[in-house]
């Protein structure tokens, strides 16, 4: 199947994020592996922090005087949709629930009201004056949220490659399987080829009004908004007002590291088994060069306020990165360590060999000593639904209620 070449003159927004959106496809890979290649060597662990009891299952023990900082225990997490959220949303979840923290639980199955925006009745109120974290889909609103939380609390949210994220989230949507075509096209890559070489006619036959700019338009961005004038400039700058950490999801551990470390967290918390990855892709052929950047500038020019988005925060990622010390050393520290969780994990909860009952991670110049437990192992097994039910039973919200209106 030929595609049309529909690119044409963009609006000063779109030419400018394009153009950045491209370099820096090549730039951030060329930096990562610079700041890789700084750290290969086997490490000497020889400096601790205090004791820390946080259930009877996860313990932190040290000789290493006071930390300076103060762990962050509130936290907003405006959860974006196909950007590594649900493995994002169980380390939130572990967290709180570690700390016995309370998490807005919906009255519903699993969101706070996607595709609108957080309000009364979708929701369990909490015992006390406000929760402690938030962790599920909702179109982010900070008036509606804010009042909930506690004045210290933080906000973070995750954004993802947009190309990738929207070719993700076609899949996921059966966006291909619903589409009304009289071309013989039957193939998902055919399909998704399809909807970008005319994307608005194929809005008008079903209620998606998220797909363009999804990754804004859940962080409270409206569909009907000028995509390319000052209303999405000052979206962007509203976004950088609103929240303390952008993390990236092609960079999860840096994004991770960065997280712990401005949360004054333990290693222990960030650590992470991937959820909901979909294996399926609908890219055009690598081979087919130009046909694959034919296809990104299509939806660079569809999708503009997304592009602007990620360009700047993934710069802005490694602006933070920039000034942090020791920053390649623990990354690949915790990209090592979590690897080996996550095979342990897998021993303890397939049952093959069976390994031994705790997994003893030593001290680092990171953090001090502690031990992974098979408990621990099954909370970050947890798929998001199965842990949004275990918080409701610890809580005594085994009742589903379902909410009314819209």
């Amino acid at each position: 199947m030929k595609l049309k070449r529909k690119i044409g003159i963009v609006g000063t927004l779109g030419v400018l994020a394009t153009m950045a959106y491209f370099s820096l496809l090549h730039l951030e890979t060329t930096m990562i592996v610079d700041m890789r290649r700084l750290f290969r060597s086997n490490l000497t662990f020889a400096t601790t922090c205090p004791s820390m009891q946080v259930r009877d299952d996860v313990t932190v023990t040290s000789r290493r005087p006071a930390r300076t900082c103060e762990e962050v225990q509130h936290v907003v997490f405006a959860k974006t949709h196909k950007c590594g959220s649900d493995t994002l949303a169980i380390v939130f979840m572990r967290f709180a629930d570690e700390r016995n923290l309370t998490i807005m639980l919906p009255t519903g199955e699993w969101n706070l009201n996607w595709p609108g925006t957080l309000r009364k009745g979708v929701y369990h109120e909490p015992e006390t004056r406000y929760f402690d974290v938030l962790t599920l889909h909702t179109v982010y609103n900070r008036s509606t949220i804010a009042p909930l939380f506690p004045p210290d609390t933080k906000h973070v949210t995750i954004l993802r490659e947009p190309y990738a994220q929207f070719a993700s989230a076609f899949n996921y949507f059966g966006v291909g399987n619903k589409m009304k075509t009289t071309k013989n096209v039957s193939s998902q890559a055919e399909k998704f080829e399809l909807f970008l070489s005319d994307p608005d006619s194929y809005l008008k036959q079903h209620y998606w009004p998220h797909l363009p700019n999804f990754m804004s338009f859940d962080l409270g961005f409206k569909p009907t908004t000028n995509h390319t004038g000052g209303d999405a400039r000052r979206f962007v700058r509203n976004v950088v007002a609103d929240f303390d950490l952008v993390m990236i999801m092609e960079y999860y551990h840096e994004s991770l590291v960065l997280l712990r470390r401005r949360f004054c967290w333990h290693v222990a918390s960030i650590l992470f088994i991937t959820k909901n990855k979909s294996w399926r892709r609908v890219f055009a052929s690598a081979a087919d060069r130009e046909r694959a950047e034919s296809l990104r500038a299509l939806y660079a020019r569809w999708s503009p306020v997304d592009i602007a988005l990620y360009a700047h925060f993934n710069a802005s990622l490694w602006e933070s990165i920039a000034k942090e010390k020791s920053f390649a050393e623990e990354v690949w520290y915790f990209t090592e360590l979590n690897q080996r969780v996550s095979v342990y994990c897998q021993k303890v909860i397939m049952r093959l060999n069976p390994p031994p009952e705790e997994f003893n991670v030593p001290e680092s110049p990171w953090d001090a000593a502690f031990n992974v437990t098979s408990a621990m192992c099954a909370r970050m097994r947890r798929n998001l639904l199965a842990y949004i039910a275990s918080e409701k039973a610890k809580a005594g919200l085994n009742k589903l209620v379902v909410p009314t209106g819209t």
